[in-house]
């Protein structure tokens, strides 16, 4: 039996220093990203999803891998409270990571999670937060599931567009039960909506030439679909009439584009980096940040001005290899928080080690 996953404070001055790799926002002086806190339940640890519901409640999941354990992979679970994250225990039995996480308020969350690695692969879960509690409230969704929408008490939907695994599809909760909701060739994974009516999503197109080159919007009765002629990665609604996205296509020279949506049409303009820009999020200033990766495979944080200035800052932490998985904005301000895996290079270990970072851009 492991011990209950517990955080280290950062207090190493080196760890809150940001590395500047281009012109950085006028205010760096006073701003910048920091470690606020580091998990390391077992020698590989990675962070996973992250949500920022308001100013007091917020969650951070990541997952710890004990090789010689069943299940050998285990999510843990992180709140804010306005303060402090505290450590929430999960549901016994939990195989894998959560991917995506959806607050509705401090009594009513949904997650979803799915199995890890051999041995110890079970079945996907979908998590609800009663304001006590994590339970599991079902466990047999096929495939691998990528996000989670809740919108009402009776309107929560779960999605996955198949990948590299089998993905889960569209399923809906009407408040007794789930079902299977289809789609049509269009196949939600990444999703983004700001009420019932104004939903989006970025997956898989099987029409021919399209795959993930369109994005579909739901609004409370039918799904749309539009093409926006390149690789969606992510997305960010603001509203009906505005809806940000990441279009990225693997592997040509200058792979970005930035999308927008006006209410009318999705526009398109180039983006700096040479590896894929993956999340998204609004600064609180009319600009956003993204994570991606440079030349080296490393962790960095891209900044784009409400006035169109872009600038890279490095994920800060200790020396290795970090990757940024998720970044999520406190509503009605410009703090930004982020999670990030640090894979720890040290060629003494036979095996590779991470640790989880929790980071805040302030």
């Amino acid at each position: 039996m492991h011990h209950p996953l517990k955080a280290t404070l950062v207090a190493t001055a080196a760890l809150a220093t940001t590395v500047t790799t281009a012109a950085v926002p006028a205010d760096a002086a006073t701003h910048a990203w920091r470690v606020t806190q580091t998990f390391k339940p077992a020698a590989r640890t990675q962070m996973d999803a992250l949500t920022i519901a308001s100013r007091k409640d917020g969650w951070a999941f990541g997952n710890a891998y004990h090789p010689n354990a069943k299940p050998a992979i285990v999510p843990f679970a992180y709140r804010w409270n306005g303060s402090r994250w505290k450590y929430i225990a999960l549901p016994k039995g939990l195989d894998g990571m959560v991917q995506d996480v959806s607050v509705r308020s401090a009594t009513d969350a949904w997650a979803v999670s799915t199995p890890g690695e051999s041995p110890g692969a079970g079945p996907n879960a979908v998590l609800h937060w009663n304001g006590k509690r994590w339970s599991v409230v079902k466990r047999d969704l096929p495939g691998y599931p990528d996000s989670v929408q809740a919108l009402g008490p009776k309107n929560v939907w779960v999605f996955g567009a198949p990948g590299a695994d089998r993905g889960s599809g569209t399923w809906h909760y009407d408040g007794r039960s789930w079902k299977r909701v289809k789609t049509g060739t269009f196949m939600p994974g990444r999703t983004s909506a700001t009420s019932s009516t104004n939903l989006w999503a970025a997956g898989r197109d099987a029409a021919p030439g399209k795959d993930m080159k369109t994005v579909g919007r739901f609004d409370g009765r039918k799904w749309t679909i539009l093409s926006v002629g390149v690789p969606v990665w992510s997305l960010v609604a603001e509203s009906s009439r505005s809806v940000w996205a990441t279009g990225c296509q693997y592997g040509a020279k200058h792979p970005n584009s930035l999308l927008h949506w006006d209410g009318r049409s999705w526009k398109r303009t180039a983006a700096p980096g040479g590896e894929c820009l993956r999340e998204i999020t609004p600064d609180g200033s009319g600009g956003f940040w993204f994570a991606s990766q440079d030349g080296r495979q490393r962790g960095v944080l891209i900044h784009r001005t409400k006035a169109g200035k872009w600038s890279t800052v490095q994920v800060p932490g200790p020396k290795g290899s970090p990757f940024v998985r998720a970044l999520a904005r406190v509503p009605g301000t410009s703090v930004v928080w982020g999670v990030s895996t640090m894979d720890i290079l040290d060629p003494s270990k036979a095996r590779p080690s991470s640790i989880g970072q929790l980071l805040r851009y302030s």
